[in-house]
């Protein structure tokens, strides 16, 4: 657990002093631009999780992770000055699961996972074009860095416990399109590449949200509705001191973005 929070400490550090000399060197006379989004993802999961000699199956819908959730967060953060670009996320999730393993699946094995994907980069509009029509597209690639962390606990046939804590970063790429149809709705698409091995470690997400500006009132904030999917494969060490994590992440997205 030391380990992890480590990683994630000097992950949170890094942008802080990014963001701290961004601030003190820039002459730009333009100031910076913040938004705050949180957000509910309703998250199913479906895949498998290895400890050890044991891996079980998890086939989850969100109805059925809710009953099991203890705690869940979620948030998004950005910064603009100009056309640059700063952003941080953060998703933390603690839940259990079950499945079988075995020739004949006669063999019971639970669950219990804290979950959690944290990321931080910069981006960089290059390219913004205006219609007439009041409507406008703007794309913006971005690249940084994705932590996840899995703390493992699985219990097989009630008799022994397997335990593992891991973490893992992907260096990410990726890009957010958006198209402004006018002052009330936006459509956003954003999807990015990273991992370390195509075969062991890699990872790829997609996202799209149709958005709402009210124009009389609480015109600093935009509602969206859209549906996010996350792909994630890690494998480290072997036999019994192995980890295996092959999990599509998916479902509707509701969010609330506040600009100051």
């Amino acid at each position: 657990m030391k380990t992890y929070r480590n990683g994630l400490c000097n992950i949170l550090s890094s942008g802080i002093l990014l963001l701290t000399t961004l601030l003190s060197v820039s002459a730009s006379a333009s100031p910076w631009q913040f938004e705050i989004t949180p957000y509910l993802w309703a998250l199913n999961m479906d895949g498998q999780v290895g400890v050890g000699p044991v891996t079980a199956n998890v086939n989850e819908t969100f109805s059925d992770l809710f009953r099991h959730l203890n705690f869940a967060a979620m948030v998004y953060g950005s910064a603009h000055k100009d056309d640059f670009g700063l952003y941080g996320s953060a998703l933390y999730a603690a839940l259990s699961d079950s499945g079988t393993v075995g020739p004949h699946s006669g063999i019971s094995v639970k669950a219990y996972e804290d979950y959690g994907i944290f990321g931080a980069g910069a981006s960089y509009i290059v390219a913004k074009h205006e219609y007439s029509n009041l409507s406008r597209i703007i794309v913006e690639p971005y690249a940084g860095a994705r932590f996840t962390l899995v703390n493992t606990r699985l219990k097989v046939a009630n008799l022994s416990t397997a335990r593992d804590n891991q973490h893992w970063t992907d260096p990410v790429i990726g890009l957010n399109l958006k198209y402004e149809i006018n002052k009330q709705w936006s459509i956003r698409l954003m999807g990015d590449v990273g991992g370390t091995s195509t075969n062991r470690q890699y990872s790829y997400s997609a996202t799209g949200l149709i958005g709402y500006t009210p124009v009389s009132f609480w015109t600093n904030t935009t509602t969206s509705l859209g549906y996010h999917y996350l792909k994630q494969r890690y494998m480290s060490g072997s036999g019994f001191n192995s980890f295996y994590w092959n999990m599509n992440l998916f479902g509707p997205v509701i969010a609330i973005s506040i600009r100051f």
